[in-house]
């Protein structure tokens, strides 16, 4: 099979648009996050722009020019679904480790507006920032949006207070600090999302079915699901809203947070030491005996959402669809 590129014969040729957004990490979560929204966003012609992506790890993307694919797969209407995505947003790559100074100069980009991180390196992400306000000279009109979708909470509140960190640490002045905190925007996120990553034991199958050849490939769930806190200024700019994913912007995300928290990440942490003392390995193992699946209920419906102070018939909608989610047979 031959290689996926952007010279393979399956691929159609994509309009080349100007690079508005560094992608800080190459995880197949944060791929499978923002990647399919901005390329519908771009198949709609409501953004216009292309990703960077900045990580240790990309010698794939380099390979691929960037191209990749996403598998989605579930349950749908009582049946299974599954769903095959070509990415094509990505059109740059880059070391921030081993290319440090290449790396930094993408901050020189005009076109650049936003970051999105799942694992910020908040050193990285000021020294960029830096580059960005030294080279434009302190240009309000040259500040940019972070998305920080690491797994705490409050995670663009704590990004941003990292940078600041770094930014006293290393002496980079309180006009850059000013100019961080007057033109720059660090919105919290909460995502969701089961993304199991590259299927080794079914890949060339896959790829075959393709007819390419992907180290990129990557199996996610149907399920989507991410928030983001920050003002409509924000949501005009990148609308993702209306990429026709389950995108919401609002005021205050704590509610949404807790929601996935405690019980999407709470179902697992109740069912991981149970099934392991029990001999399973895998979720799909452990869900398939009817008396986890009654344990994990009750867990949830019990002793979880009576603790939450958030609408109950909200709580249960979500709590049924974790069950789903455990329970989906196709990861």
């Amino acid at each position: 099979m031959q290689q996926l590129n952007r010279n393979h014969p399956l691929i159609e040729s994509a309009q080349v648009f100007p690079e508005k957004v560094l992608m800080f990490g190459e995880s197949a979560f944060l791929c499978a996050l923002v990647c399919p929204a901005l390329d519908e966003l771009n198949r709609k012609g409501l953004f216009g722009g292309s990703v960077t992506v900045a990580g240790k790890n990309i010698e794939h993307f380099k390979t691929q020019e960037g191209l990749f694919t996403i598998i989605e797969k579930g349950i749908e209407n009582g049946g299974k679904s599954i769903k095959t995505n070509l990415i094509i947003c990505v059109t740059d790559y880059i070391n921030p480790y081993s290319d440090h100074d290449n790396y930094i100069k993408r901050g020189r980009n005009p076109e650049l507006r936003f970051i999105v991180s799942d694992a910020p390196d908040a050193e990285k992400i000021a020294a960029l920032l830096y580059e960005r306000f030294a080279f434009f000279k302190g240009d309000e009109k040259k500040g940019l949006i972070l998305f920080s979708c690491g797994r705490v909470e409050n995670n663009g509140a704590e990004l941003k207070a990292n940078v600041q960190k770094y930014a006293d640490e290393r002496g980079l002045g309180k006009e850059f600090k000013q100019w961080m905190e007057n033109v720059c925007f660090f919105a919290n996120t909460t995502a969701d999302r089961i993304v199991t990553g590259f299927p080794r034991e079914d890949a060339d199958r896959i790829q075959r079915k393709l007819g390419y050849h992907d180290e990129l490939l990557t199996i996610c769930e149907l399920f989507y699901f991410w928030a983001i806190e920050a003002p409509i200024t924000v949501k005009e700019e990148l609308p993702l809203d209306k990429a026709g994913f389950n995108i919401i912007f609002n005021d205050d995300i704590t509610p949404h947070h807790l929601r996935k928290t405690r019980l999407l990440n709470g179902a697992l942490t109740c069912l991981a030491p149970a099934a392991l003392l029990h001999g399973y390995k895998t979720v799909d193992e452990a869900m398939g005996n009817i008396n986890f699946k009654k344990y994990l209920e009750k867990a949830l419906f019990k002793e979880i959402i009576p603790t939450l102070d958030i609408n109950r018939n909200v709580l249960d909608g979500f709590a049924k669809t974790v069950i789903e989610r455990l329970s989906n047979p196709l990861l």
